[in-house]
């Protein structure tokens, strides 16, 4: 038998998954979940930013959505579904979405999650995303309410 690069390849390629594979789903199949705790994650290349709105890159977005979250998220079919607002309405023309935020939101420091937080964030996305001076111009237009 010669012994050529692709089969050289192949072999190396078994033996590698076996390797993987066989000790890693016995461990799996032994381990309990445990709340809490800490995540130690590599991830190649480093990010340039933690905030997902600070940045396009594909780390920064992976990374990100484990550190903050959002209004909303969305299921496979982006269907919305509640996160930090707990319900949303939409007016008849489109053009006004009001959001009831989930209560007993704290940060890190231990304040209080409010609309002031939302407000910054969409104003932090306008000046961050490429179409933003456009809805910038129009956002100011437009009446902005905080409760």
């Amino acid at each position: 038998m010669s012994l050529n690069r692709r089969t050289f390849n192949r072999g190396l390629l078994a033996s590698g998954a076996a390797g993987l594979l066989g000790p890693s789903q016995a461990m799996a199949a032994d381990a309990k979940p445990v709340p809490g705790g800490t995540l130690n994650w590599v991830y190649y290349p480093d990010p340039s930013a933690i905030i997902a709105i600070n940045t396009s890159s594909g780390t920064g977005q992976t990374i990100g959505t484990k550190i903050n979250e959002g209004l909303l998220a969305y299921d496979y079919d982006l269907n919305p579904r509640s996160v930090l607002a707990t319900s949303w309405t939409i007016s008849d023309d489109g053009r006004r979405y009001t959001f009831r935020l989930r209560p007993n939101v704290k940060w890190s420091d231990g304040r209080e999650f409010t609309s002031a937080d939302v407000a910054f964030s969409i104003e932090r996305l306008k000046i961050a995303h490429p179409r933003g001076a456009s809805h910038s111009r129009m956002s100011r237009r437009s009446k902005r309410r905080t409760v």
